[in-house]
């Protein structure tokens, strides 16, 4: 019955956003750069915010991940009580998944520069991946100056990406 109602928790708990022990595990890389870079923000705050600038709420991939992100970087000074208040049940959960426990001077598995620009990373990846569908749907016949303005910011977004990841390789 125990391990059931663990199940179920566990199940219900990655809808929301978040993920049990068992199931963090299984999670795809980006979900655990976002949890990651979210713990960190939330524990941590004062000591990421110079790598935050950077993030975008669209980085997160879920509802409750952009929530808890937004609630994060605009709440002043960090304070988890403020951060917490007006939360939606699912941000909320995922809030005291990644909080309750939790200490704040714990190392993190990742540096958080790197944490951060991998966040950048995913971000950029599905940025791009979704200017190639567009681009793939207009004719550059037709429709010439679309397809060009959409082709440059195509190139723009992959520079990005690989200046990220040589700052990555740099670091390691």
């Amino acid at each position: 019955v125990i391990q059931r109602a663990l199940a179920d928790e566990a199940h219900t708990s990655e809808n929301r956003g978040g993920a049990s022990g068992v199931e963090r595990g299984r999670l795809p890389g980006h979900v655990k750069v976002e949890r990651e870079a979210l713990r960190l923000l939330l524990l941590d705050g004062e000591t990421t915010a110079r790598w935050v600038g950077d993030v975008q709420e669209s980085d997160f991939t879920s509802g409750a991940r952009r929530e808890l992100f937004r609630a994060a970087r605009t709440s002043e000074g960090f304070s988890s009580a403020r951060i917490a208040e007006g939360l939606s049940p699912d941000a909320l959960a995922l809030f005291s998944e990644l909080t309750v426990g939790a200490d704040a001077g714990s190392e993190a598995e990742t540096p958080p520069a790197e944490l951060f620009a991998r966040l950048r990373v995913f971000g950029l990846e599905r940025d791009i991946k979704a200017r190639r569908d567009t681009i793939e749907k207009v004719n550059p016949l037709e429709e010439p100056e679309r397809h060009d303005a959409l082709f440059t910011e195509l190139v723009e977004l992959q520079a990005r990406r690989r200046d990220l990841l040589k700052g990555l390789q740099g670091e390691q």
